[in-house]
């Protein structure tokens, strides 16, 4: 089921990140419009959290990191996303970034909103991202590595907290 969108949220959500809404999916970023919190304890690692807007539920995400080091997975029940930081706007509004989880590439088309580089999982990735053991990305020439253990983990809660609509407990 697609999540409600509140038409004010969608229209500032569409200037900022326009590509993704016209792929059908809601970025999994913690912006000014979206409410966020904790859905779980921390899973092996990784923080669990729910963002919801005025219209509702929006998307669940698993976070491991800090500052600009930070992976970002997570999913609005419509696409899996895995997002990065860019702060210092190395990658261009339509540019690439490629990440290598245990030495397998995929080249990504992320969308910018404020300093994070969101981009669709593609299926084929989708089970590396939950299986494999490090993730390598390059961003327009800074390599961000990180350890994906406890990714399976976090990404299963992460479906929970999708089913759940971000209603934890139970």
């Amino acid at each position: 089921m697609r999540p409600k969108i509140a038409p004010a949220i969608l229209l500032a959500a569409s200037l900022l990140a326009g590509p993704a809404l016209a792929q059908g999916f809601v970025p999994i970023h913690h912006g000014e419009a979206s409410r966020i919190a904790p859905y779980s304890d921390p899973v092996r690692g990784w923080r669990i959290a729910a963002a919801r807007d005025a219209g509702g539920f929006s998307f669940c995400t698993a976070t491991r990191g800090e500052d600009r080091n930070r992976v970002r997975i997570g999913s609005d029940g419509v696409a899996w996303q895995i997002a990065v930081v860019d702060e210092e706007n190395r990658v261009a509004r339509d540019g690439t970034i490629l990440a290598v989880i245990d030495n397998r590439p995929w080249e990504l088309q992320p969308v910018r909103v404020g300093n994070w580089l969101i981009a669709r999982v593609p299926p084929t990735m989708y089970e590396q991202l939950r299986l494999g053991d490090a993730l390598t990305v390059d961003i327009g020439g800074r390599l961000l590595r990180r350890d994906l253990a406890g990714s399976l983990a976090a990404m299963t809660r992460v479906g929970e907290c999708v089913r759940r609509r971000g209603v934890s407990g139970g």
